[in-house]
């Protein structure tokens, strides 16, 4: 399955947050995840799942706005 361009720079973004709120340990434990699977979302080996993505954006604080254009 392909990615877009807005799963990407979602992905992108969170594992900016976290690089700026977290150590990786300290985000897995937070969200419940295995550490090595942190560390791979977080060095971009493995697609962070959007719902993680959402789960962290929401821990914090952000608003999400998606325009669609015709």
């Amino acid at each position: 399955m392909a990615t877009t361009r807005f799963e990407s720079y979602i992905r992108h973004k969170c594992c900016a947050l976290v690089h700026e709120n977290w150590t990786v340990f300290e985000c897995a434990k937070q969200f419940a995840v295995d550490y090595k699977n942190m560390c791979a979302y977080i060095a971009g080996r493995k697609p962070m799942p959007l719902k993680l993505c959402f789960e962290i954006l929401d821990y914090l604080g952000c608003n999400i706005v998606v325009f669609r254009s015709k």
